[in-house]
């Protein structure tokens, strides 16, 4: 809303919330609605650990242990650690050892036949690039300021 000089002006009108500590009731303003918490006792109290949210326990598919998530997280969240989800993967070992050596080349499921060398002729080769690079005149990096503090 805004005043006779055009100004924004907020029209403060209080709603109660209930604390998410305590469960106390309290009241705030109505633009305040990130405002969860009654006192700064409670924001204490959360800074030393009390959790907003009703946590969910789960059970870890891997290990059995016991493990806490949000509730959001309830639907989602299989394992208790970055761990116990590598051990139980099936890509995990995929890209180690034997395996990944078969993804070399035509045996690699993204392999188009060897079309990166299209813009260039086949006798483009490590070599070829090596005698290019050595027919160049060597620079060193330094040799500009060199030149500049000599004159």
């Amino acid at each position: 809303m805004r005043n006779e000089k055009g100004q924004f002006v907020r029209i403060n009108s209080l709603v109660k919330g209930d604390c998410r500590v305590c469960g106390e009731e309290f009241i705030r303003e109505s633009w305040r609605k990130g405002q969860l918490l009654c006192s700064t006792k409670c924001r204490a109290l959360v800074k030393d650990g009390v959790r907003l949210k009703n946590w969910v326990q789960l059970i870890c598919k891997s290990c059995g242990n016991q493990f806490e998530v949000t509730p959001a997280r309830e639907g989602v969240a299989i394992y208790c650690s970055w761990e116990c989800k590598a051990q139980n993967t099936p890509v995990s070992g995929f890209w180690q050892g034997k395996e990944r050596l078969n993804m070399i080349g035509v045996n690699n499921p993204a392999w188009r036949g060897g079309i990166s060398f299209n813009p260039y002729p086949k006798e483009f080769n490590k070599e070829l690039k090596l005698k290019i690079r050595n027919s160049l005149p060597q620079r060193s990096v330094f040799e500009d300021e060199i030149k500049s503090h000599e004159a």
